[in-house]
């Protein structure tokens, strides 16, 4: 019996192979601890933001919310929802400094980006 591809999008090594596949553009701090990408090409920057949602939305939100009913059952869920909070704040890291770390291209980005934030909230 062979699995669709949509039958393992569920499961914890999925999102975990997804965010190292994310992760694989993100270059380790740089001075400052800001962090940095190695390609801005487009298709690299939408998947990995596309991670970046899905692992937020998904897995997160969905795990902080129902995740403390189930805690009082089983802490199994606990360990691997920390791994994947930390691999979501490198790619936030990324998100939230300049634009998917755009301000490599124009050092005004950060700024920008922090007026633009400030305003919508």
């Amino acid at each position: 019996m062979v699995l669709s591809p949509q039958c393992s999008t569920g499961t914890l090594d999925y999102i975990l192979q997804r965010c190292e596949l994310a992760l694989q553009n993100i270059q380790d701090e740089v001075d400052g601890g800001d962090v940095s990408l190695k390609s801005l090409e487009p298709a690299v920057l939408k998947q990995g933001e596309d991670i970046h949602n899905e692992v937020e939305f998904e897995w997160l939100r969905q795990f902080w919310f129902q995740g403390n009913r189930y805690r009082k059952c089983t802490d199994f869920w606990c360990q691997p929802m920390t791994q994947l909070e930390e691999q979501w704040r490198k790619m936030e890291g990324v998100v939230s400094t300049g634009g998917l770390g755009l301000c490599a291209i124009n050092p005004l980005l950060p700024s920008l980006h922090k007026q633009m934030c400030t305003c919508l909230f």
